[in-house]
């Protein structure tokens, strides 16, 4: 592999890395459209009541096919309003998460008020039940609702208890209905009152502020329009793979985001150096950093997307130790190895490579996604700072793997290898992978016990300093700060108050 090749890789594995926490967050977003196609939640190991794949299998009676098609639709709004809003939710860190009635255990089927419900951690949200009606004739529907019996032989006044949940394209509209109802019914109260029928004009304002109500409190948009309800009760998968795109989308431009700021900024580094040292000139260098950004901000976008495309499917796998994967940097180093995997292909196709090359390259992608994963988590561990300490492992992880591969298959190359021979590498290739592992286990030891040590000296230290501050005692204080940088390895020129009334008494300039 050329050395452009490895530090393309490199780059890659180092963007996966860094974006796997953004890709897992976005990934738990598109679960929950995945949940919404299937109807099973196999994080919870739960079926739930509907989902779009058997909501589109209803049958449609082709006499009242039309209104047969928007009922279903209703199902469909349901379950598309719960995962879009979940799915919102989960990326502004909200806690709350919406559940059909259908699929809480006390509500039932079919419940007479609610159709949604919040929970958090678990625990149901006090009033925070909430009616959706996706029907054409909204006017009539409010009638219904706000007039009770007045309002037809359907009295829906019960929904006047929670939100009421309407298409996002009739919100507007039905405010604009329940103000102009709620204007008439106030001036038909006025008249009734003068005339001295004084019961009628108490339903007349009930009914006003009951429109009131609705407007002002109850009546919120559904994440979805009419429109796209029955999309979703025709085409299910069409509609669910938009949504997972949309949020992959938006992995992808923090993925994009990540790779300019990373090897962008690499680049920038790079190649001031080359230019003060007068190894390139400026307007080359600028060319260069333009197509390496270019390039990192591409890959990052792929990596993002990808990554928590495939965490979100990783989730809903049906075995378990899949979805415990979901989490890991695993998902975007996957892309990431298959981004380069595919420039192989490219290569092997024009002719660029031979097949022994192309196996070459192969192999080794595979071994850097395996150390790159393994060294990101011990990073993670030994420099718990987000998104750094992940990059720092893969990147050495990604150095380490690439040294034992190119060993071993060095050793493979030589065509006269005498089948003992054969064997012996292949369990000299097989210990390098283990003492790889053991070495990554004794670097993640290593830097926690560093870590707890440096801690336990600087609480020691500053209870030290409390105590000769306290005691008002400066040659303890001096002598404590001179142990400790000492400990760093670094010896102050001014050890003790002699040594400060010598340096400020001689007549040379102080430098601090």
């Amino acid at each position: 592999m050329s050395n452009k090749r490895k530090k393309t890789e490199a780059q890659n594995i180092a963007t996966a890395a860094g974006i796997s926490e953004s890709s897992a967050l976005h990934g738990e977003a598109i679960s929950e459209f995945f949940k919404a196609y299937t109807g099973l939640d196999k994080e919870a190991g739960i079926s739930l009541e509907r989902g779009h794949r058997n909501i589109s299998s209803y049958k449609i009676n082709p006499e009242h096919a039309i209104n047969n098609l928007r009922q279903q639709a209703g199902y469909s709004a349901e379950v598309t309003h719960v995962a879009r809003e979940n799915a919102k939710n989960i990326l502004s860190g909200n806690p709350e998460r919406l559940f059909r009635t259908e699929d809480v255990p006390g509500f039932g089927n079919n419940h007479t008020v609610y159709d949604h419900v919040k929970k958090i951690d678990g625990k149901l949200v006090e009033n925070s039940g909430s009616q959706m009606k996706f029907v054409s004739n909204i006017e009539k529907q409010l009638k219904r609702i706000a007039e009770g019996k007045g309002g037809g032989k359907n009295d829906h006044s019960r929904y006047l208890d929670g939100e009421l949940i309407l298409p996002s394209d009739q919100v507007d509209k039905a405010k604009e209905i329940c103000s102009k109802k709620a204007d008439l019914l106030h001036k038909q109260a006025d008249a009734l009152a003068k005339k001295g029928n004084n019961c009628l004009a108490i339903e007349k304002r009930q009914a006003a502020k009951a429109y009131e109500d609705l407007k002002d409190n109850k009546i919120k948009s559904a994440a979805l329009s009419s429109e796209e309800a029955i999309k979703y009760r025709i085409s299910p998968k069409w509609e669910t793979a938009k949504d997972i795109g949309r949020i992959a989308h938006q992995s992808g431009l923090k993925g994009t985001q990540l790779g300019i700021a990373l090897i962008g900024g690499i680049a920038i580094l790079t190649n001031i150096i080359q230019v003060s040292l007068g190894n390139k000139k400026a307007s080359q260098a600028l060319r260069d950093v333009a197509l390496t950004t270019g390039k990192s901000a591409a890959s990052g976008y792929a990596i993002g997307f990808g990554g928590a495309a495939i965490s979100g499917a990783m989730r809903q796998s049906a075995s378990a130790p899949i979805r415990s994967l979901a989490n890991t940097s695993l998902p975007t180093l996957i892309v990431s190895t298959g981004i380069q995997l595919s420039g192989s292909i490219r290569s092997l196709i024009a002719g660029e490579i031979s097949n022994l090359e192309f196996f070459e390259q192969v192999g080794q992608s595979g071994t850097n996604l395996l150390a790159g994963s393994a060294f990101a988590a011990a990073g993670q561990i030994a420099i718990p700072i987000p998104v750094i300490g992940a990059m720092a492992g893969s990147m050495v992880g990604y150095v380490l793997s690439s040294i034992f591969y190119q060993e071993a298959i060095i050793s493979f190359k030589e065509k006269k290898l005498s089948a003992e021979r054969y064997t012996e590498i292949r369990a000299l290739s097989s210990e390098a992978r283990k003492r790889m592992e053991l070495e990554a286990e004794l670097i993640k030891n290593f830097f926690k016990k560093e870590v707890e040590r440096k801690k336990k000296e600087s609480d020691e230290l500053f209870k030290t300093l409390d105590s000769a501050i306290s005691q008002r005692d400066i040659n303890s204080f001096c002598d404590y700060i001179n142990r400790f940088c000492h400990k760093l390895g670094y010896d102050l020129e001014v050890q003790d108050r002699a040594d400060l009334d010598k340096l400020l008494s001689n007549n040379e300039t102080l430098k601090i």
